[in-house]
């Protein structure tokens, strides 16, 4: 996470040179498509899948509290004391320490872990920096192309409400989206998110001709006479 943020900050300082080149909504379709390049390669690949969460840990047998269970912890120490020492996984009982580990994998109610492979490391790091490219990419553009069409109207009321409507997808969508990873898997949210990108770069295209900077109408023959 912290090499995606710096790659963001990266971008955010080049796209200037980027604009002398290229328009402000080519940059924005380049954004969109280095985000679905991101996506497409988080799809779960392959047929190595998550395994399950194995039946509840018994807990080991109890022992009392020594010098063995943690460095510079001796037999007079206080529970408190050996619990500031020891990992944070401990359980405690009258008898003394309990240690275990905690549960991994998937849990038995989650169905879909049996024919969703899982994301691999080198993928996830891969698909997050491709990300970390495209999405700053396509903020800035749209912030600036809005700002530009806009042009003498209202900009601080239109960009508040272009702030809210973002903050409030910012909101509902961890909600939204945790409800269906939990229930159809990573596959299904991340075609959604493909999807979304589709659409996106779908109305750009439509709407391409439009994504222009403001221009005052030219004054008519009636006025110039005038």
């Amino acid at each position: 996470m912290a090499v995606g943020s710096v790659i963001c900050i990266s971008v955010f300082f080049v796209i200037n040179k980027f604009l002398r080149k290229y328009s402000e909504r080519k940059m924005l379709l380049i954004g969109f498509v280095i985000s679905l390049a991101g996506y497409f390669i988080m799809l779960p690949w392959g047929h190595d899948y998550p395994d399950y969460q194995d039946a509840d840990l018994q807990p080991m047998t109890a022992k009392p509290i020594n010098a063995t269970d943690a460095p510079g912890v001796t037999s007079n120490d206080s529970v408190t004391t050996l619990l500031s020492t020891v990992a944070t996984e401990v359980y405690v009982t009258t008898f003394g320490v309990l240690t275990t580990v905690p549960k991994r994998g998937c849990r038995d109610d989650i169905t879909w872990c049996q024919n969703v492979p899982r994301i691999q490391l080198g993928q996830y790091i891969a698909a997050n920096a491709v990300i970390s490219v495209g999405y700053p990419l396509s903020f800035v553009m749209i912030f600036t192309l809005y700002s530009k069409i806009l042009g003498p109207r209202p900009q601080g009321t239109m960009m508040g409400w272009l702030t809210a409507s973002g903050s409030l997808a910012r909101a509902i969508g961890p909600i939204v989206v945790s409800y269906i990873y939990v229930y159809y898997g990573p596959r299904v949210t991340f075609i959604g998110v493909l999807g979304i990108i589709v659409l996106a770069i779908t109305l750009s295209i439509a709407f391409y001709k439009r994504l222009v900077p403001y221009k005052p109408p030219a004054p008519s023959a009636y006025g110039a006479i005038n």
